[in-house]
C-alpha cells in the first residue's frame, strides 16, 4: 500500500507501508521526499517512530497551501487502534504530533483512510469502519490547525443497515462540496457496485455516542433481509432511549428456539444476524420486546 502527493513548488512525497524486523505482521509507514528533478530532499523516514509495534498500514497523503504535507494511516495494534494523521513540512520534517482521527466511542477501529484538502487548508479524512455487522464509510472534518471539527459522520447512511460492505472510498473537495465515490458489496453476491454522493461541508451531522447520526423517535423492528434465507439473515431495529431489550426467535408452534440478544442498549439504530444453523426449514418469528414494546416479524428458512 502506497501513495504520492506533489506540492506546487515541485516537491514530491511518497509514502508506503513495509514490514519491519520486529516480527510477523509488524508494519511501519515510511516516507521519502524528492524534488521535481528526482534529487532527494529527505531520505526514507518513519512517519511515526514506533516503539510499541503499532502495526501501521494503509498510508495516504495530500498537500495544502500552507507549505505542508499531511499523512494519514491506520494503526492496528496500538493501545488506541484506529485512524491517525500527522503534518510534515515541504522538506519532510514533522511539524506536529500525530493525532487520532476516529472517535474513541466506535466499537471497531477504522481502516483504509483517504484524505482531501480544501483551498483554505481545512481537510477531510475518510475511512471504512465496521458498524455492527456492516462496513460503513465515516469522515472527519479537520481545521488547518489540525483540530477536529465536530464528530465523525457517515459519508453514506442509506446502506448502513442492510448487511452491505462499503469500502475503497476516494474523496474530492470543491468549494463546500464533499464528493465521494466507493465500492459497495451486496449480500450474497459476487458483484460490487460503484456509488457516489455529494455532501455539504457546512451541513454535516456528526455521530453521537451510539454510532448513529440522529436519535430514533420510537421503537422499531424491521423486516429481515434476505427473506426467505439460508443460512442467515439480518434484522434491523432501533430504540429511542437506553433500555433493556430481548430479541428472541420462536418456531411456528410458539417455542423459543434462539435468543439473539438480551441486555441493555443505548438509543440508536442497530442490526443483528439470525443464523439458521441447527434449525430445520420452516417459518420462524423474530420478536423484540422492550419497555412495553413488542413486535414480531415472520421469516422463512429454506434449506
Amino acid at each position: 500500500n502506497f501513495d504520492v502527493s506533489m506540492h506546487d513548488n515541485g516537491n514530491i512525497l511518497f509514502v508506503w507501508e513495509s514490514l519491519n524486523q520486529d516480527g510477523p505482521y509488524q508494519y511501519n509507514v515510511y516516507g521519502k521526499m524528492i524534488n521535481i528533478d528526482g534529487a532527494p530532499i529527505k531520505n526514507t523516514f518513519l512517519v511515526f517512530q514506533d516503539t510499541l509495534r503499532h502495526r501501521q498500514r494503509y498510508p495516504k497523503c495530500a498537500t495544502d497551501n500552507n507549505n505542508s504535507f499531511l499523512i494519514t494511516w491506520t494503526e492496528e495494534a496500538s493501545d488506541k487502534p484506529g485512524i491517525y494523521c500527522r503534518r510534515f513540512t515541504i522538506n519532510g520534517d514533522a511539524s506536529g504530533e500525530r493525532f487520532k482521527v476516529d472517535d474513541d466511542n466506535l466499537n471497531f477501529p477504522g481502516r483504509y483512510p483517504a484524505i482531501a484538502v480544501k483551498n483554505d487548508g481545512n481537510y477531510l479524512i475518510t475511512w471504512s469502519n465496521r458498524i455492527d455487522e456492516n462496513k460503513a464509510l465515516l469522515g472527519q472534518l479537520v481545521s488547518d490547525q489540525d483540530e477536529k471539527k465536530g464528530l465523525n459522520f457517515f459519508i453514506n447512511r442509506n446502506k448502513i443497515n442492510t448487511f452491505t460492505d462499503q469500502e475503497n472510498i476516494e474523496t474530492a473537495l470543491w468549494n463546500n462540496n464533499i464528493i465521494s465515490t466507493w465500492s459497495l458489496s451486496l449480500p450474497y453476491s459476487s458483484r460490487d457496485e460503484i456509488w457516489a454522493n455529494i455532501l455539504d461541508w457546512e451541513n454535516i451531522s456528526g455521530l453521537n455516542n451510539t454510532g448513529t447520526s440522529s436519535q430514533p423517535a420510537k421503537f422499531q423492528l424491521m423486516q429481515n433481509y434476505p427473506n426467505p434465507f439460508n443460512p442467515s439473515t439480518t434484522i434491523r431495529y432501533s430504540i429511542p432511549e437506553k433500555a433493556h431489550l430481548e430479541i428472541n426467535v420462536y418456531n411456528a408452534s410458539g417455542k423459543k428456539v434462539k435468543t439473539l440478544f438480551d441486555g441493555i442498549k443505548q438509543s440508536g439504530e442497530y442490526s443483528i444476524r439470525f443464523d439458521g444453523d441447527g434449525l430445520s426449514s420452516g417459518i420462524y418469528f423474530v420478536q423484540m420486546t422492550s419497555a412495553g414494546f413488542r413486535k414480531s416479524v415472520k421469516t422463512l428458512l429454506i434449506k
